[in-house]
């Protein structure tokens, strides 16, 4: 009995320091149901330091008290996918944004017993960050492209056009030469030339 014990709390103590120490947060909740069983809210049981870090949420002030509570502005997808989570007891692996925390999350959450879930998350609010820039860098290429093809469009036209304008002007100028003085064609030729 005695080596039993020792066991058992050199496994309680390996789980505590596991828990402490991850990299990732780590946060133990007990989901709550309203009347028609349908997932309203949920509490939280623990959270370790890196959950704190990533959210700036301390345990201390979140244990016992509902998400709602902690967070009144929550976005209820965040309760609902939880709550599958509960009531199928299918893990569930999503990115979601936080507007409270404004912060985006990968999440892993699974239902360690009944009632309750455990979620292990990630701050990819970098990622996210350089992905949306990202992206909307590539617009800003899109667009330049764009405006680089019609600029060469316009060019293009703008240089048949000037091809145009000058056998005008040639054909023009030959005919004025062509033309005497005081004669009624050479006023026209003149404006022809003035337009042109």
């Amino acid at each position: 009995a005695f080596q039993d014990i020792n066991e058992n709390r050199k496994a309680e103590q390996d789980y505590q320091t596991l828990f402490m120490e991850m990299l990732d947060g780590f946060a133990l909740h007990e989901i709550i149901f309203d009347s028609d069983g349908h997932p309203k809210d949920y509490c939280f049981l623990s959270a370790n330091p890196a959950f704190e870090k990533m959210t700036g949420l301390k345990s201390w002030d979140i244990v016992g008290k509902t998400a709602t509570e902690v967070l009144p502005d929550i976005e209820p997808e965040w309760i609902e996918i939880y709550g599958q989570v509960v009531l199928t007891g299918e893990p569930a692996n999503f990115e979601k944004y936080s507007k409270e925390l404004g912060k985006y999350y990968e999440v892993k959450a699974f239902r360690p017993s009944p009632n309750q879930f455990a979620c292990i998350f990630t701050d990819i609010t970098g990622r996210k960050l350089a992905e949306e820039e990202h992206e909307k860098l590539n617009l800003q290429l899109l667009q330049a492209q764009k405006m680089e093809s019609i600029g060469r469009l316009a060019g293009g036209v703008a240089h048949d056009f000037n091809n145009k304008l000058q056998t005008i002007i040639g054909c023009a100028e030959m005919a004025l030469d062509d033309t005497e003085q005081g004669s009624r064609l050479r006023g026209f030729l003149e404006e022809l030339l003035k337009a042109a």
